[in-house]
């Protein structure tokens, strides 16, 4: 069976795919279980929130109530082409190979296949969210990169252009990984739990 896994990166910058074991599992949002949620807070983590106009300094696994289910590499926004990794050194873009936020790995094809037009979506949860209505979260600004490939983050915050594209994987193999930074700022003040990242691809 094709799956979409996205799991959340842990341990030191750098860290290789095994880093990356802890899933995100699917989240019904109001729900309140295991770490189903990627949870942004300020330098304390959960418990701590982010000032308003500010990007987060601490990335956790959580559940719906924000409870801490593991630390994960946190990658902060500081200007375009900038991305603070843990707290410890700017990196210019595209930045330390393998130390992103999520993991997002496409395997169980089934065969060695390439991928293309791959997308991650940052997304308002509602009843009417789905693969193709997905409108922008709400007063929040989001950053995305993909690291070891793009130069500068991508505001995924707007209507219609919400999403980072992949880079195409033109060598065929049973498993894809795209490793990808997130940072968040609240443009308000209050809870942001409504939102959630969803991602797509096509293979050949």
């Amino acid at each position: 069976m094709t799956t979409l896994v996205f799991a959340l990166g842990s341990g030191c910058p750098g860290a290789d795919v095994a880093g990356f074991a802890t899933e995100i599992k699917g989240y019904t949002p109001g729900a309140v279980g295991d770490g189903q949620c990627l949870g942004f807070f300020a330098a304390g983590g959960p418990g701590n929130s982010v000032a308003v106009a500010s990007y987060q300094d601490s990335t956790y696994r959580t559940d719906g109530a924000g409870a801490d289910h593991g630390r994960g590499i946190n990658c902060k926004y500081i200007d375009a082409n900038t991305v603070l990794i843990d707290g410890a050194a700017n990196h210019t873009l595209p930045s330390v190979a393998a130390s992103g936020s999520l993991l997002i790995a496409v395997s169980g094809i089934g065969s060695s296949v390439q991928t293309q037009n791959a997308r991650v979506y940052s997304f308002q949860m509602s009843a009417a969210s789905g693969v193709q209505d997905l409108t922008a979260a709400d007063n929040m600004t989001i950053q995305m990169a993909e690291i070891d490939v793009d130069t500068a983050w991508t505001d995924v915050s707007s209507d219609g252009s919400n999403f980072l594209t992949l880079n195409n994987h033109s060598v065929a193999a049973d498993r894809h990984d795209f490793y990808v930074a997130i940072s968040v700022r609240p443009d308000s003040t209050g809870t942001k739990s409504a939102w959630g990242i969803f991602g797509t691809f096509e293979y050949f």
